[in-house]
Order: C-alpha cells, then sequence, then structure tokens
C-alpha cells in the first residue's frame, strides 16, 4: 500500500505531514481553507503567493512522483467575484532505455524527468486530479493534456 507525504504552506507557514494513506491526504486537502487562502491573495498586492499543497511519494521502483496543487491567480483581473482556481502540476520519474554508442555497446537504464501541467483549474477538476492521483491512475492525469 502506498504511503504519502504531503506538504501544505500558506502566509502563516509550511506543514508537512508524512507516511499518509490516499485517504488522509484526501481528507486533509478538503479540511484545508482554500476560499479564506484565495480571498487573501485577492487581498494582497504582493505578487507572490504561497499557498500550496504538495502530495509526493516513491514508488516501487525508487522513482520519485509528486502532484503540486497552488491557488491560481490572474494578477491582471484580481476580483473579489471571481472563482477560486488552481494549478495543478504533476512531476514524475520514468526509466527509458537509452542506446549507447548508437547502440553498439547496447542500451542502459536512465531516469527521464516528465511533467503535466494544468493551469487554472477549478475546484472540482483539482480534486480530480488529486483523486486520480492517490489511486494511481496515472492514465487519468496523462489524457488531459492530449
Amino acid at each position: 500500500m502506498t504511503r504519502y507525504n504531503v506538504v501544505y504552506s500558506d502566509s502563516k507557514g509550511e506543514i508537512e505531514r508524512k507516511n499518509l494513506l490516499a485517504s488522509e491526504v484526501l481528507d486533509y486537502f478538503k479540511s484545508l481553507p482554500w476560499q479564506e487562502s484565495f480571498e487573501d491573495c485577492l487581498k494582497t498586492e504582493d505578487a507572490v503567493y504561497d499557498y500550496m499543497f504538495i502530495v509526493y511519494y516513491t514508488d516501487a521502483e525508487q522513482l520519485e512522483q509528486s502532484l503540486d496543487i497552488e491557488i491560481f491567480m490572474d494578477d491582471e483581473n484580481k476580483s473579489l467575484n471571481q472563482n477560486i482556481s488552481f494549478d495543478v502540476s504533476v512531476w514524475y520519474e520514468k526509466y527509458i532505455m537509452k542506446k549507447v554508442f548508437f547502440g553498439l555497446l547496447g542500451e542502459k537504464k536512465e531516469v527521464k524527468n516528465d511533467s503535466i501541467i494544468l493551469e487554472n483549474q477549478d475546484t472540482y477538476n483539482t480534486l480530480k486530479c488529486l483523486q486520480s492521483f492517490v489511486h494511481l491512475d496515472s492514465q487519468y492525469l496523462k489524457s488531459l493534456t492530449q
């Protein structure tokens, strides 16, 4: 059973929780005051917003996988009437086979870093991405970019 580590940061600081089950990650995300954080972002003139939720784990092949959720803010169109939205980024490693000296010396396994970036996602889609990530459904996440 996969265990997850979570880092949540806001204007007050950073909280890290380790060794969580998928259901605990989802409950933690839902319990956070996202709407209040979003309203704080709307009120500030600063260009930096530190409201992030990061989930990460190491898979069976010892490759690191992470999903980052950050409050999305359109600086040019700030309005208290706009709905909360998020940027969702999935960062993952995978093995690829690389030919050594044009294949004459065989192949070797290398780690390749890849990502999926989804901007301006509503709460429903953000939660669906988080659910897919913690339930190890990478196909759903990859299908969002096609």
